[in-house]
């Protein structure tokens, strides 16, 4: 029975831990990501929120870790990070597309990002 009580302690540690590192991710979206370069006004990561694919993947990791499911959890957690991820790249390369340059540039990303 002590050993149960570990083990179950250690899958809510872990769970404390993910969900922390989820809201670390969240709260770096609220810092400025563009606009260091030939007078851009600055861009915070919020436009990452925006999307709505980035508020359903946060409820899905959310449900994947705090829902019992049979074996699906660790798939849930990992496509839903994925997509996060997937949005994050997405914005980086396509954020300037519609309002300065009209052109996919990936150097123009680079150049106007923040470290």
């Amino acid at each position: 029975i002590h050993f149960e009580l570990e083990e179950s302690e250690m899958t809510v540690k872990k769970k404390m831990i993910l969900t922390i590192l989820l809201l670390t991710n969240v709260i770096t979206m609220f810092l400025s990501w563009f606009g260091n370069a030939r007078g851009v006004q600055e861009i915070k990561g919020t436009i990452v929120l925006f999307n709505p694919i980035t508020l359903f993947c946060i409820i899905l990791f959310v449900v994947g870790i705090w829902v019992p499911f049979e074996k699906a959890n660790n798939w849930i957690c990992l496509l839903s990070m994925l997509g996060i991820i997937g949005v994050e790249i997405y914005e980086f390369i396509f954020w300037h597309y519609m309002t300065i340059t009209r052109k996919v540039d990936l150097s123009f990303s680079f150049n106007s990002a923040y470290t």
